[in-house]
Order: C-alpha cells, then structure tokens, then sequence
C-alpha cells in the first residue's frame, strides 16, 4: 500500500517548485491485458503485475535517476498513476520511464501517458481533462469516429506519447505450448501469458492479498503482506533463480486456483459467479477537491471504504483462507479479486454466495464509507457515502469463458447503474441497484444478456414472462427473503417450474390463453395464501413479472440448503 501521509506531505512542497505539471499514466487494453485468458492464474497473474506497478512508482522512476523531493503521487490505482513532477523536463523523463517500463516483461502492457502545467483549475478537473486526451488519442489511432465526445484540451498539443497496440497476447504470437505438470495440468499458454502465469501461481492471494491484510487487521491479527519489491517479482516471472526462503509467502498452503476448481466447490455444483461494480457519480463526488493534497487523500478514503464493503461482503471466504493459512494443506481461494481500479472492481466467487457477497457489499457500503472518511479525516460538502454503485451479476458454468462473463456482468452493471441514477436517495443514503442472471446453459446469449432480456419484454405476454430488469439492494433482498419462506415452507418447485415452462412456449405467440395456465396445487395455494399481499399478487395474478427471477433465486437457495443437511445435487 502507498503510504498516502508521507505522499500528502511530499505534496504539501510543491508550492516551492517553479513550473509544476501534472503528470497521468494510464494502462489502455485493461480488460484485454486481464481477461484475455480463461486460465485464472493468468487472470490473477496481470492482475498482481498491474497493481504491484502502480504501487512500486518510487522504483521505476528511481531507475530512472529522478530524484524523490522532484515528484509526489497524487493517486495510483490498478490502472492509473497521477504524479505532480517539479517541472516540465521532469514529466519528460518520468512520462517515458513508466510507459516503456510497463512494455517490458514480465508486463507487455500497453500504456499512454501526458501531462500539462498545473495551474488554478480543481485539480480533479485537470485529470479528467488528461484522461479525455487519452481517450480521444486512441479512439483516433483506432480510427474510430470521435464526433461528440468532448474535446477539453487538444490532444496533439505536445507531451502526448503514441499509444501502442501491445497486447497481453499479440495476434502474431507464436504458437502455444504445453507446459510441464509441474506448471498445471497441461495448460496451453503462449510465451507472452507465462511470466503472467507464474506470478499468478506464486501469488497465493492475487489482488485478494488486500482485502486479507485488511481482514486480519479488524480480526486483530498481524498479517501484512508480500513486502517483495517490482524486481524481485520480475526476476520470478523471469524463471531467474530465486531461493526458496525469499519467496513472497512461505511454503505450505496450497491454494487451488481455477475457475473449475472454484465451481466444484460451489453448492450450485460447477457454478461461479461473477460481480462486476462501478460507483455513480464518483467523478463529480471527487471534483469537489481542488487541492492536490485533497485529491490523494479522497483516492485513499475511496480505496479504503471499498475494501472495507468487500471484506464484509466476503467474510465467509476470508475466513475459510484465513483457517486454511492457519491449518496449511490445500484450500480453494473462493473469492478471486482480478480487477481493482479506482471505484471499479470485478470479482469471481462461487455461483451460490454471488448474491449474498453483492446484496452484502450494497449493505456494508454507506458505513464502510463514513468510516473511511474519519480514518483519514476528511471533510466535504458532498460525503462519499452518500454516492451509490451499480453492480452487475452473473452466475454461469465455470467453462464459459470469463471474458464473456465479463462482458455479460457489464451489460448488467450499465442496466443498474441507470436505475441506480433513477432512484431518488432516500434518508440521505446512495442509491444503488443490482441486475443479475442466470445462465444455465454454458453460453452467453449472442446478443447479449440484456437484449435477451428486452426481447422477452417486447414479446406477448412478457409482462408474465421475466423480471424487468435491475432493482435496489433492499426490494431485491426482499424477494430473496420470500424465495427462502417459500423453500421453508415446502413450496412444491416443479410447480413453478411447471408455469415458467407454460411462460415460455408457444401462447405467447397467441396459441393459447391465460387461462389454460397450469394451475397451483392445493399446497402451492395453502402456502401462497399466507404470504403479504405484495407477494401473493406475484404468484396468483396474470401480471407476474418476476415468476422466472423467483424461480432462479429459488434454484439457488434450494441447493444452499440441500448441501446444508447433507442431501446434496440439484433441485
């Protein structure tokens, strides 16, 4: 972790400096560098290379002679450093160093940097300003049309460096080879995926190794980390020789670390769950700040507050880590964090505590929030906690590939954080809102989850058909709660499997009426007739809008409790 005090007192001397410039560097292809694999030490891999090299800034630019008391960094994240350099001629050797550094291995990433003066302008302002020249840089390189998208700065003024098209996987890569067993069971990977390959097996944690050390703190333990620095873990992704007593962690717990592996140990057998999240609004919460020092400061209560809302989200994992550290042997990592940047995460779990992790984070948030403010002592007009996130589930067969999952998760975090945005706070809280899916066969629908989605919507019958999209943290824990009486009270499934069936098929095309429904059996209606009118109007009335979601919630819950009492398999 960067030491966010000492950085805001470097800060504090930038007064003194003649001609300060803001510095940005930004890895572009971020979602290709991470998931361009289905390997999930690969994933893990890019992931900890990533994050360790923004962390390790003071190494890079110290190889590059810049002296310490000429820089402060201002935010670094999974994809961004933001540095305030003494100087123009320093922004000139700095901006060059983390890019051609990050192109080497054991990165071969792609990046871009720029900078410009400092000057009166809210300093978050100026980032977003440099950050829109980026942008605007590469959609032309990629030749793609820019009409409307604002254009703050000119993006061909100097200090622009080009922007390369270096992949994680060039197309032009050699052949793939099998590894050895020693490596993973005949794994076929590229020589530009194995440096990425082996930091992922040597690094029991990945990006997870924060949330752990965060984890232990609250439970009063003294765990701290890897303290490795960025050319010890190069050397290991180098295959130079490294003695076993200066390994990052020492020998014992092994920790099985792929996405079959996490399926199998799921309770919906063979399922993972994927969780993709991003803050509304963040941008402007954080363009209150016009100081630098402020800037670095709201990064670091940022960071904090979603660690925080994660560690409680995944306590249950955590802890199975912690009690397999504790007891060595071979542990699944149930929870893989493989993208962390700013207020974005994605993270990849077990199929049947998808849910409970994401409805739990939404819960945990607003505390976790003001906390992080007091730790740090920040004021504002505009409180963190007061902004909300969308997320985006996706629980699917752990054999489908995770960029498509990816894909799906975001398609399902745009959908929320719109409703997210229509949604009035309520009693000064964020607003939040979840949409999630189900995927029962291995594919993602080829038009996308979503579009999927509005076809059934646009069909005859379809307000009987399928939930209508993402919904707040609290009306969808509700409907988990009714899903769980139900299951309590020994609701008949195939019933409603029955219904969802007859939704399905050829009436909704005129073929047959609503009342040729198959009808409840006489328990399905003693057990309905006992819910609250809210509930009870779902299940009896035509207009049921959320007769598959249930379904689904109830799919999930009756495995839970199935492998809860021994009994095992699918409802």
């Amino acid at each position: 972790m960067v030491d966010i005090e000492a950085q805001v007192r470097r800060l504090g001397a930038t007064g003194d400096w003649p001609a300060p410039h803001l510095l940005l560097w930004e890895a572009t292809d971020l979602y290709d560098y991470i998931l361009e694999t289905q390997s999930l030490s690969v994933v893990r891999g890019a992931s900890v290379l990533l994050d360790l090299f923004c962390e390790h800034v003071d190494e890079v630019l110290r190889d590059a002679a810049i002296d310490e008391d000429h820089y402060a960094l201002v935010q670094a994240s999974a994809s961004k450093v933001v540095l305030v350099v003494r100087d123009e001629q320093v922004a000139a050797v700095a901006g060059p160093a983390l890019h051609a550094r990050f192109q080497q291995p054991p990165f071969r990433g792609a990046s871009a940097w720029v900078s410009a003066p400092l000057d009166a302008t809210p300093v978050a302002t100026q980032i977003a300003a440099l950050s829109a020249r980026i942008v605007l840089q590469r959609m032309r390189q990629l030749d793609v049309d820019t009409g409307g998208y604002p254009t703050p700065l000119d993006p061909g003024v100097a200090g622009v460096d080009p922007i390369d098209g270096v992949r994680l996987v060039p197309r032009d890569a050699p052949a793939t080879r099998t590894l050895t067993a020693d490596d993973d069971e005949g794994l076929r990977l590229s020589d530009h995926t194995r440096p990425l390959f082996r930091v992922g097996q040597q690094h029991r944690f990945g990006l997870a190794e924060a949330l752990y050390t965060r984890w232990c703190q609250r439970q009063g333990d003294e765990y701290h980390g890897s303290t490795w620095t960025l050319s010890q873990w190069a050397s290991l992704a180098e295959e130079q020789p490294i003695r076993s007593t200066d390994r990052p962690f020492p020998d014992g717990t092994r920790f099985l670390q792929d996405f079959q592996t996490l399926g199998q140990a799921s309770r919906l057998p063979g399922y993972i769950a994927v969780i993709e999240a991003d803050g509304n609004s963040f941008s402007r919460w954080m363009a209150q700040f016009s100081g630098v020092a402020d800037i670095a400061r709201a990064a670091a209560v940022l960071e904090r507050a979603i660690h925080d809302a994660l560690v409680t989200a995944l306590d249950p994992e955590l802890a199975a880590m912690h009690a397999a550290i504790t007891a060595g042997g071979q542990a699944v990592q149930q929870a893989q964090l493989i993208v962390s940047a700013g207020d974005e995460f994605v993270v990849v779990l077990r199929g049947d505590r998808g849910l409970p992790a994401a409805l739990d984070f939404l819960s945990a948030w607003p505390d976790a929030a003001r906390r992080a403010a007091d730790d740090f002592g920040l004021v504002c007009d505009r409180p963190l906690h007061t902004h909300g996130f969308g997320l985006g589930l996706v629980i699917s067969h752990a054999t489908t590939p995770i960029r498509h999952l990816r894909r799906a998760a975001h398609e399902l975090l745009e959908e929320a954080k719109e409703r997210a945005r229509q949604t009035p706070p309520a009693d000064g809280q964020a607003s939040s809102a979840l949409d999630f899916a189900l995927l029962k066969s291995h594919d993602v629908p080829p038009d996308g989850v979503v579009k999927e989605r509005e076809h059934w919507l646009s069909s005859p019958g379809s307000d009987r058909k399928i939930h209508r999209g993402p919904r707040p943290p609290a009306e969808l824990s509700a409907l988990v709660d009714l899903a769980r009486h139900l299951l309590d009270q020994g609701f008949p499934q195939r019933q409603l499997e029955r219904r969802a069936a007859w939704l399905s098929g050829p009436w909704l095309e005129g073929n047959a009426a609503w009342k040729d429904r198959p009808r409840w059996s006489d328990d399905a209606k003693a057990i309905v007739e006992t819910l609250p009118d809210r509930w009870r109007g779902w299940l009896t009335k035509a207009g049921d809008p959320a007769i598959f979601e249930l379904r689904d919630l109830l799919d999930l819950v009756a495995v839970e409790d199935r492998q809860a009492t021994g009994q095992g398999g699918r409802p």
